[in-house]
């Protein structure tokens, strides 16, 4: 404790105290807690693990609800998290991914087994969507180069790059161009964190997928109500 003089307003308030406010001040109760966490890590590690046991359903149900009623703000936090944190997201994720390969690839082995005629359908609409968003006036030399430069980046890393297309071709909100503005040599762990959830002058209300959006939903309804108002 700093026994300094303070004002009310560097105390928590506590009910069961006298004067209702606690006994250290904000700045000796923080530290006091930040020394006992990093003090008894094992301990609160394994009390919290003892609680999420006992309390999973629960838990899970609270967090369920609590996104659904505040999925704007949720995804805002998100994205400014990831867009915080991107150098260690994607460091963790390429260490987890360098650690994994076989697990990975015996993982993703299985899926197309299981998943054979979902992969082929997903082709083919890649495919028609890729023609469709071609325009005659493409470049097709300087497409093939952009390909070209993932397949040596990928080579000269050893890490797997893709061809991103920067305004994704297909999403609930935005339709780009296969030509090469739009397309760049990514690595494979951030186009498929981006995903066609992400480009250039997003707004807030086109954040991840439509129906995470509860104005989406309510214009989907109308339209599937036939309401044309």
């Amino acid at each position: 404790m700093c026994r300094g003089v303070k004002s009310i307003s560097s105390f928590r308030k506590q009910k069961a105290t006298k004067d209702g406010l606690a006994y250290w001040c904000k700045a000796c109760a923080s530290l006091h807690g930040k020394k006992y966490r990093q003090d008894n890590q094992d301990r609160i590690s394994q009390s919290k693990k003892k609680y999420y046991q006992s309390n999973r359903d629960k838990i899970l149900q609270r967090t369920k609800n609590y996104y659904q009623n505040n999925q704007d703000k949720m995804l805002q936090c998100n994205k400014k998290w990831r867009e915080k944190n991107r150098d260690k997201m994607l460091r963790c994720q390429r260490e987890w991914n360098h650690s994994n390969r076989d697990r990975i690839a015996q993982r993703k082995k299985e899926w197309r087994q299981n998943n054979a005629s979902r992969i082929r359908a997903s082709n083919a609409r890649r495919r028609a969507a890729k023609r469709n968003a071609t325009p005659p006036w493409a470049d097709q030399a300087a497409i093939e180069a952009i390909y070209a430069k993932a397949l040596w980046l990928q080579e000269f890393t050893g890490e797997p790059y893709h061809v991103d297309h920067i305004v994704p071709l297909n999403s609930d909100f935005v339709c780009g161009l296969h030509v090469p503005a739009n397309l760049q040599a990514l690595l494979g762990v951030e186009n498929l964190a981006k995903n066609n959830h992400s480009w250039p002058g997003q707004l807030p209300c086109q954040a991840r997928r439509g129906i995470d959006h509860q104005w989406w939903r309510d214009l989907k309804a109308r339209i599937g109500c036939g309401d044309e108002d």
